[in-house]
């Protein structure tokens, strides 16, 4: 809606490919003022949207969907924690949102998703002072959200498929080997166990399962203000959607692809490596010399500080 193929803005979003949070600032993809408030969903602003409209039954079992350009209107904002407490006092709607996430979540991993998930750290530094917060990503609210951008994307993906329209998926082989059996192990043990196991997941113009995910088919569409590659797949659903021609072709979503993975890598080794670096900064200011609890994780001396989820070596002291 504020951006075409070619423009100033979107050559600036294809060179840098992604939005960069770091805990000490953020480098967005697009412009502030776009990405902050003409494009995001502020409270009682009519925006413009992809609406991907979904239909269930009395069992919580999706029966029908269809996906169209609209303009929403957000009435109501929440918090992940206000969710959490309206789920408390049985908000209707909340409920049965969570109650179609939880359905969703479960038939994902009776198709052998790895739906484990571990805690995350997040740092924020405000007027020099360093804020280390430990975020439980398995709480009611952020199911919520998790599983229906999930299904959003997969919706997309699938469809895809059925009308041809070329677009980049994002895909995940199955192990080589079995899972491990977990069950009675500390939880970093049993994450790290089975991370072993996974493949990465890449990205092909080719539909293919996402084991991971669970699902015979996975795209992302659901954040085209910080990924590039969205952006192009919303790009081609509104030429679908018009009866327009596709404004990529293969060639120009292959390397779009090459770029983003590429690019993923780095900005990721960016973004933990960044994080690292101010968690022990905190650690040395504010906790030394208390003691932390680890957990070896290998014979190779592999530690993680438990409260903290940062890894390092034991040195032998002999």
């Amino acid at each position: 809606a504020f951006t075409e193929k070619g423009d100033s803005l979107d050559r600036e979003a294809a060179r840098r490919k992604t939005t960069i949070y770091l805990p000490n600032r953020t480098v967005p993809m697009f412009p502030s003022r776009l990405s902050t408030y003409l494009s995001s969903l502020v409270l009682e602003q009519v925006r413009p949207a992809f609406t991907i409209e979904t239909t269930f039954d009395e069992n919580y079992t999706l029966v029908d969907f269809k996906i169209v350009r609209t303009f929403i209107r957000v009435s109501r904002r929440l918090t992940y924690e206000a969710a959490d407490r309206a789920l408390v006092d049985e908000d209707p709607s909340l409920v049965r949102l969570h109650q179609i996430a939880t359905r969703l979540h479960d038939s994902r991993n009776e198709a052998g998703a790895q739906t484990h998930r571990r805690p995350e750290i997040k740092v924020k530094i405000n007027g020099g002072k360093i804020n280390v917060l430990r975020i439980d990503v398995n709480t009611p609210s952020r199911l919520i959200v998790s599983e229906l951008m999930i299904l959003a994307n997969q919706l997309t993906a699938e469809n895809a498929v059925l009308q041809g329209i070329p677009v980049i998926y994002r895909t995940q082989e199955s192990p080589d080997t079995e899972p491990p059996d977990v069950s009675g192990l500390p939880e970093v043990l049993q994450f790290e166990l089975l991370r072993r196991t996974f493949k990465r997941s890449r990205l092909s113009l080719s539909p293919a399962p996402h084991t991971g995910l669970g699902l015979s088919a996975y795209t992302q569409m659901s954040s085209p203000i910080r990924r590039y590659a969205d952006l192009v797949t919303q790009r081609q659903y509104a030429a679908a959607l018009q009866g327009d021609a596709m404004p990529y072709d293969n060639e120009e979503l292959l390397r779009i692809l090459s770029d983003a993975e590429t690019t993923e890598i780095e900005i990721r080794r960016l973004e933990q490596t960044s994080t690292t670096y101010w968690v022990l900064t905190y650690l040395s200011q504010e906790k030394v010399p208390e003691p932390l609890t680890a957990m070896v994780l290998d014979n190779q001396g592999t530690v993680e500080l438990i409260d903290y989820l940062v890894r390092g070596k034991v040195q032998d002291s002999d």
